[in-house]
């Protein structure tokens, strides 16, 4: 156990973030492996702490994480029908198999499912990104 106050020829840190990670002795756990053994509540309870005390360093945290949710979001390729050029997807409530349909599912741009004439040939294209802003 630590002592309180320094005493002669032993530092003292005042925290555990301020060993160096190269010190002697035996090697503390990484951040991740500290954050995977925490429970949900934990998790939130040390995101909170993080808002509260280090609102710059939050704010970066959450930056990149919106910033990696929009990127991800825009890269995962979406089916179409290479026959046709139509947008093609399975809707459960009109069975597993795949459909042609046109769309944005909007107010505006309601989905429609249409027959094309011939059973959809799925490939896979980057998506066209349109933003409703």
């Amino acid at each position: 156990m630590d002592p309180i106050f320094p005493q002669r020829g032993h530092a003292v840190c005042a925290s555990p973030a301020a060993t160096p990670a190269d010190s002697a002795g035996p090697a503390p756990r990484s951040r991740l492996d500290r954050l995977a053994g925490l429970g949900p509540e934990d998790k939130t309870a040390g995101l909170v702490w993080l808002a509260v005390h280090s609102p710059a360093v939050c704010d970066a945290m959450l930056g990149a994480l919106e910033q990696e949710d929009e990127e991800l979001a825009c890269q995962e390729p979406e089916p179409y029908c290479a026959a046709c050029g139509a947008d093609v997807g399975i809707f459960l409530r009109s069975g597993l198999d795949w459909r042609h349909f046109r769309g944005n599912g909007t107010t505006g741009s309601p989905i429609e499912l249409f027959n094309a004439g011939h059973a959809p040939a799925i490939a896979w294209r980057a998506p066209s990104v349109t933003t409703a802003r």
